[in-house]
């Protein structure tokens, strides 16, 4: 398994880019999360094993996605479990290698088996279905997926192998589509480049296209140049986004550093796998312009930089529909963020110094 990459490729629509200019607004959060789960390590309170997933609750408390003989917690903000389910198994309601999850309005939806099938709960952890994901336009299925408060998801799918050569860094065309969610077929976006790949695998630090769909826009990225393709949701482009982003020469720390991001996800017993990857393989020359995009409850979209190794920060930019930039707001780098509401930003927290995931809620000032 590996983590892909955020990134963004610049392209020509039919309309004129927007180009987004540096603001001076500064939004931030408080230094210190209102709340952590996952931490005492005592038996008392949730602890967790591969967070791939959180979402709060109208009430309160959070609900988890994780990896373990149970995969999905609901939880207080205390860090009491108030139930847990998803057992390990195939049986209905039970979950095998639940590798993601999306809140998608009032249920959520966890891929099982590399996505292959998704199993589907109501917010206080009543097992709704699960359903085959269809191959729709993708033929092969989804690569990536996103969702909105209304259930519609967007995919783009696998790459493939053709006119791949033996050593040398290759992206194929792939398919964006959207569709309903537990539809198999579904209405075809537009193709963009894949995932950089050598051998039939994602390229250390390589480019990979990423997708968002808020409520009534859909935003596709190629890691090319710091550009982001706009759609409407019956498939009409929109103007791009740009933004100014110097290329960023590739070290020997980040090299060191994403391997330990790796690690710190995936496991310790998976580190010498990560290492073997990244010495056989070419590294590219310069890092991808951002690594993330997410829509937040305002539909406002969030674009995170591909962070340099080191700081202790990473900086975000936010743009409102229109694509005009809002502001910018410096959040963790050890944070993977699952979701942005009016006032908060939920995510899971990786230490590089101890390697636990915690889920964290950060208070957020819109200024």
């Amino acid at each position: 398994m590996r983590l892909r990459l955020a990134v963004i490729t610049m392209s020509c629509l039919t309309f004129g880019p927007f180009i987004a200019h540096t603001q001076t607004a500064q939004w931030s959060i408080d230094p210190k999360p209102l709340v952590t789960l996952g931490t005492t390590g005592d038996g008392s309170t949730a602890e967790f094993a591969f967070v791939n997933g959180a979402t709060r609750l109208p009430d309160g408390n959070f609900m988890v996605s994780d990896r373990g003989e149970y995969s999905m917690f609901i939880v207080s903000p205390a860090g009491r479990v108030v139930k847990k389910f998803g057992r390990m198994g195939s049986g209905p309601g039970e979950l095998k290698n639940a590798f993601f999850s999306w809140t998608c309005g009032n249920q959520v939806f966890v891929g099982n088996n590399g996505n292959a099938s998704m199993s589907v709960f109501a917010l206080d952890g009543t097992y709704l279905r699960t359903y085959r994901v269809g191959t729709g336009i993708g033929k092969t299925g989804p690569y990536r997926t996103a969702c909105n408060q209304n259930a519609l998801f967007v995919h783009y799918g696998w790459d493939n192998s053709k006119g791949q050569k033996a050593g040398v860094p290759f992206r194929s065309q792939v398919p964006v589509w959207i569709a309903a969610g537990d539809s198999g077929s579904g209405q075809l976006i537009t193709n963009v480049l894949g995932s950089e790949r050598v051998d039939n695998s994602p390229l250390p630090l390589g480019r990979e296209s990423r997708i968002a769909i808020g409520s009534n826009r859909i935003y596709v990225g190629e890691a090319e140049t710091y550009a982001i393709k706009v759609f409407g949701l019956d498939a009409k482009p929109l103007p791009t986004i740009i933004k100014a982003a110097p290329a960023v020469a590739v070290t020997k720390q980040d090299i060191n550093d994403d391997m330990d991001r790796l690690v710190a996800m995936m496991g310790a017993q998976f580190r010498k796998l990560v290492e073997q990857d990244y010495s056989k393989n070419p590294i590219p020359k310069t890092l991808p312009p951002y690594r993330e995009l997410l829509v937040d409850s305002e539909q406002n979209l969030w674009v995170r930089d591909f962070a340099r190794s080191g700081p202790v920060n990473v900086n975000w930019t936010v743009f409102d529909p229109s694509g005009k930039q809002l502001s910018e707001i410096a959040l963790p780098n050890a944070l993977e963020v699952f979701e942005i509401g009016k006032d908060y930003i939920l995510g899971r927290y990786i230490d590089p110094d101890v390697g636990v995931p915690e889920v964290r809620q950060y208070a957020l000032k819109r200024r």
